[in-house]
């Protein structure tokens, strides 16, 4: 949990059912730091969390939105990396003719140590470049054809579900904290409420279903905004 405000974390000080969440920088360091915001019920937290997960992560309409920028992106990413591929291509090319030209020397009765030793650069370099190219060739990217949105809430379903049980408690928390790196509160005095955003990777999320393709979708990242204590708000991808 950190600060929206100032990106510290949160800190839950006290005992019992209620306890909030506060601003660590603001209670530490000040208001110069951080002016800090109102205690965030961890109650009311933990709640929201789960049912913005259980019933908003990855919605249709959010997650064909997401689908759309993630393609267009990724054949942005492709096109770039061909560029790249273009360009090293060029470089093998001529590092391959000087190589050439240095064994045509050599085998035409030229030699000297410097020659033996440029030549030995230049076939280093060489084989090193073969090596590179292979890292620079783009890999097709799909996204996996399940229906994802379905997947995922039932997924995440099941591990809140099990939150309850003290027996695996503590192996489904691991699980949740694969699914988060973060949830940032703000304060919207506005509105006098705690507005909560989930952030994690998708990565994660894709692995559930289809390892194969998920280890190929880099670090996507995802958000889920909702609203402590009352309810959560449509869910919003960003890349």
């Amino acid at each position: 949990m950190s600060c929206g405000q100032c990106g510290g974390n949160l800190t839950v000080p006290g005992k019992g059912a209620r306890r909030r969440y506060y601003c660590a920088n603001h209670k530490e360091k000040g208001k110069s730091v951080c002016t800090g915001m109102p205690g965030l019920s961890e109650t009311d937290a933990a709640e929201s969390i789960l049912s913005g997960l259980r019933t908003g992560l990855m919605q249709d309409a959010a997650y064909e939105d997401f689908r759309e920028t993630f393609v267009d992106k990724m054949r942005a990413q492709e096109h770039e990396t061909g560029e790249a591929l273009r360009r090293h291509d060029d470089r093998i090319r001529e590092t391959e003719k000087t190589h050439a030209n240095l064994v045509r020397e050599v085998e035409g009765g030229t030699f000297s140590e410097a020659l033996i030793e440029r030549l030995k650069a230049v076939d280093a370099e060489v084989k090193a470049l073969r090596a590179e190219r292979e890292a620079l060739v783009p890999t097709p990217v799909d996204l996996p054809e399940e229906d994802l949105p379905s997947l995922y809430r039932a997924y995440v379903a099941d591990l809140a579900s099990t939150l309850s049980d003290e027996v695996v408690v503590g192996s489904t928390a691991d699980e949740l904290h694969t699914l988060i790196d973060t949830v940032v509160v703000s304060r919207n005095e506005h509105k006098e409420h705690h507005e909560l955003d989930i952030q994690g990777k998708l990565l994660e999320l894709l692995s559930v279903a289809d390892s194969k393709k998920a280890a190929s979708l880099s670090t996507a990242a995802y958000s889920l905004n909702l609203v402590a204590g009352v309810g959560f708000e449509p869910t919003t991808f960003r890349l």
